[in-house]
């Protein structure tokens, strides 16, 4: 049973849709979000190059 998105640019068949633009667009965010961060991917965390890590007098971490 055929159904479902077709691309933008896409003529839909029987039983397509075409994709609606907040889709597309919300699409288009996300990748430049992973292109923006695709250093970073699958990091748990990211310190600056040479920067060092130490405990401040309360529980939350302080780059210095």
């Amino acid at each position: 049973m055929p159904g479902g998105y077709v691309l933008p640019g896409t003529t839909p068949s029987a039983g397509q849709t075409a994709l609606p633009d907040d889709l597309e667009q919300a699409a288009v965010e996300q990748v430049a979000y992973w292109f923006r961060n695709r250093d970073n991917t699958g990091l748990l965390r990211s310190w600056p190059h040479d920067a060092r890590m130490k405990l401040s007098s309360n529980p939350i971490f302080c780059l210095k």
